[in-house]
């Protein structure tokens, strides 16, 4: 039941082991006859799994026990991933007869890891399907199900999730499934357990509300992918404010702008301190797809700069913040343009909040002026310079 790290060639390796053992149990799940899966395998492009395929869902076609395809197939779910997702009936042109055994595992990082989904709170299976095992692994924020009387077996160790950072599984609970059959259709299902110990079977369904003979499906409508859409009015910069920063922007595709929360969702991340922060645009209702941005968080610029010249010396004085920046700059000059002749540059910490220059001319007037800045592995991130103080 642990969720899967592979590239794909491990992925179609392990497809090809999970299809191999869906051939010894299609009896139980076909709802007319016994179907075995078909012998020629379908293009890896055919399942989505290439990077940067817009394809929705992987799926294996049906076949006979010659090895004749039939009409009908299994699908993966690959890139659907939406608050609410409703698996379709037909997919290419073929019927949907089961949800794939470990459906969920099509989310994958860009570094081909596998990952929770943190997304879909709803799923609806179609009409006259049946789900596999491990179909709602990886689910992390399912809430309810919509499932049809066509359904005879779940597995209960469907409902686990891999906690990526402990690498403990949990179980998800989930609030409400809707079931198409009466109390006594439901109490005819097979409840299965994979895992050797029985006793260690979860039980998901145990603070469900379970809403009999309310099943209702609408055949999902194809989405547009939203990833070539223009980001405009997002700054490069913003500066720090101790809060979280979600840049105001639109979203527009093809001469129509999207409705935030509607069309997309925008989820941010690295977006409170100084650095670099990430921006994601992800699609949602009648939009699939990503777009990915960023931008910097800038130190404060800095405020209260003050010059004290003592017997040759001169202080600089400002106001700082420790715990959004690295060090200060602070330029020096005897010309209020700070031309290179005639200024210096000085480096100090995050915990200065003055610097002490030596050998000053008494006759002569300078003028300083300080900004912070952020260092992000090899580069810093600067703020604005202060005023100019003399």
């Amino acid at each position: 039941m642990r969720m899967l790290k592979r590239n794909k060639n491990v992925f179609l390796t392990i497809f090809s082991i999970v299809c191999m053992v869906i051939m010894t149990c299609m009896t139980a799940n076909a709802q007319e006859d016994d179907y075995y899966l078909q012998t020629v395998w379908p293009k890896w492009t055919d399942w989505g799994a290439e990077e940067g395929s817009d394809a929705d869902y992987g799926y294996i076609v049906l076949g006979d026990d010659k090895g004749n395809p039939t009409d009908k197939c299994i699908i993966f779910i690959w890139n659907d991933i939406d608050e609410n997702v409703v698996f379709p009936s037909e997919y290419k042109g073929y019927k949907v007869v089961q949800i794939g055994q470990g459906a969920a595992q099509g989310f994958t990082s860009s570094e081909g890891e596998a990952e929770n989904n943190y997304t879909t709170k709803h799923i609806t299976i179609p009409p006259d399907a049946t789900v596999g095992n491990n179909t709602f692994c990886g689910y992390a924020a399912l809430e309810s199900i919509t499932i049809p009387k066509s359904v005879t077996d779940i597995w209960l160790t469907d409902f686990m999730c891999y906690d990526e950072t402990t690498y403990e599984e949990y179980v998800i609970y989930l609030k409400d499934i809707y079931y198409e059959g009466t109390k006594e259709d439901w109490e005819k299902i097979k409840f299965l357990a994979a895992v050797a110990d029985p006793s260690f079977a979860p039980d998901p369904f145990k603070y469900a509300n379970i809403h009999f003979e309310e099943y209702t499906y609408e055949e999902p409508v194809a989405k547009t992918d939203l990833s070539t859409a223009s980001v405009n009015g997002m700054k490069s910069t913003y500066v720090v404010t101790g809060k979280e920063i979600v840049p105001a922007f639109k979203v527009v595709l093809n001469g129509v702008t999207l409705v935030k929360g509607k069309d997309y969702d925008v989820v941010c991340t690295n977006n409170k301190k100084t650095g670099i922060a990430n921006v994601s645009v992800i699609g949602k209702g009648l939009y699939k797809g990503k777009i990915t941005k960023t931008f910097k968080i800038v130190p404060k610029t800095i405020k209260k700069v003050s010059l004290k010249y003592t017997k040759g010396t001169l202080k600089i004085s400002w106001t700082g913040d420790k715990k959004n920046v690295s060090g200060y700059e602070i330029l020096v000059s005897t010309n209020k343009q700070f031309t290179s002749k005639t200024t210096k540059k000085y480096t100090v910490g995050a915990n200065a909040t003055s610097k002490i220059v030596k050998s000053v001319k008494k006759n002569k007037t300078y003028y300083a002026k300080v900004r912070a800045y952020k260092k992000i592995g090899n580069n810093k991130i600067y703020g604005k310079y202060s005023g100019v103080a003399k």
